[in-house]
């Protein structure tokens, strides 16, 4: 098949671009022809809360990837739309994860008069807006089937009554951030104490992410435990350095405010005994498969698609969204002997493969 992915690709940054890449060449591994429609404007300055949008990396020499749609001029949508109608693409996959997009991406599929899927992370916006509800509907229209990672979003959508054909697979491990590096060579590198033991806060820093339940976690841990929290702040960075100071976490708080790029990441997990996400709310996380790719354990909340990845007692501990719950799951862990925690993420592995995924997903997209 002749595939078009429209979402974000190079040289847009983060884990749906990422992902968008990642499965671009799977499915061209697999036989088809894929190229990669995206942005020339992904979000207006009020929309995105970071630093930059964009990666100083290399695009991948593998893939074909074009700039075409600005998600604010509708010129653009109906030019893409075009665009695809005559290079005769068999089927579109319209990348989705806010209702912002819900305008652009329908009139893409419309002009391009070509059957399209919705890859929804999202149908309920973490943080929600007037009109929301209304923006969704309209891509839901739009399209001849789902794609889904998590049951949560695939009942979210039954939810909304718009009944189509929906695809369902975990999300599949990221594989482009190299091996772990010993423990002790890992501390080192990040400049750390190596006589403590550190849990792992990884990825954007937003409200709906539940920092804040951690450091509260953390306040009465032995002092020996340390966090590490690398990420960039997507929000008030001053709430959570005054709520580390009045809990006296200074010394036991270890800050990496920025993105973090590919080559970077190992030496975080690596340094980790276990990677926390005291999350919310959510659908599912790329996180948590940066985490299997090392072979990390993990300590989660039961929101949304996030216990779908990690079985209880096995890969990590699930607990509930509160400060109390996260320390004692965190005491647990730390009080448990990791190497059973460790094995039993290494044997779910095979579940997130990249070849399992796109063996599904080819016969879905095919069907459609």
């Amino acid at each position: 098949m002749k595939i078009a992915i429209v979402g974000p690709a190079h040289p847009y940054r983060g884990g749906i671009a990422s992902f968008n890449e990642c499965m671009a060449l799977e499915l061209q591994d697999a036989g088809h022809e894929v190229e990669i429609i995206t942005f020339t404007m992904q979000y207006p300055s009020f929309l995105f809360p970071g630093k930059t949008q964009y990666t100083d990396a290399s695009p991948p020499s593998s893939l074909q990837i074009s700039r075409r749609v600005s998600t604010i001029n509708p010129f653009s949508w109906y030019k893409t739309g075009k665009y695809l109608k005559r290079q005769k693409f068999d089927l579109i996959v319209l990348r989705y994860w806010m209702p912002f997009f819900a305008p652009c991406l329908a009139a893409i599929a419309k002009f391009s008069g070509i059957k399209s899927v919705l890859f929804a992370d999202n149908i309920i916006p973490h943080e929600k807006r007037v009109g929301d509800d209304q923006l969704t509907e309209l891509i839901c229209k739009s399209v001849e089937g789902y794609a889904v990672l998590s049951k949560a979003v695939e009942e979210d959508l039954n939810n909304l009554g718009i009944i189509k054909p929906t695809f369902y697979n975990p999300h599949p491990i990221f594989n482009q951030f190299g091996d772990k590096v010993d423990k002790q060579i890992a501390i080192q590198k990040l400049g750390l104490d190596k006589d403590k033991r550190y849990l792992l806060f990884f990825g954007f820093i937003r409200e709906y992410k539940g920092l804040d339940l951690l450091l509260d976690a953390m306040k009465d841990l032995d002092s020996n435990i340390h966090l590490i929290v690398a990420g960039e702040f997507y929000g008030n960075e001053e709430q959570y350095r005054k709520q580390m100071q009045e809990s006296q976490l200074e010394n036991r708080c270890h800050f990496f405010d920025q993105y973090i790029p590919d080559e970077q990441v190992k030496y975080y997990f690596s340094a980790s005994e276990a990677l926390v996400l005291p999350y919310k709310s959510a659908t599912q996380s790329g996180v948590t498969q940066i985490g299997y790719h090392f072979e990390i354990p993990m300590i989660i909340t039961n929101v949304g698609g996030l216990s779908e990845y990690i079985d209880h007692g096995r890969q990590g501990l699930v607990t509930e969204t509160n400060a109390s719950a996260i320390q004692s799951g965190i005491q647990k862990f730390l009080s448990s002997d990791p190497s059973t925690f460790i094995e039993a993420v290494q044997a779910r592995k095979e579940e997130f493969t990249w070849t399992r995924f796109t063996s599904k997903f080819s016969s879905f997209l095919a069907n459609i």
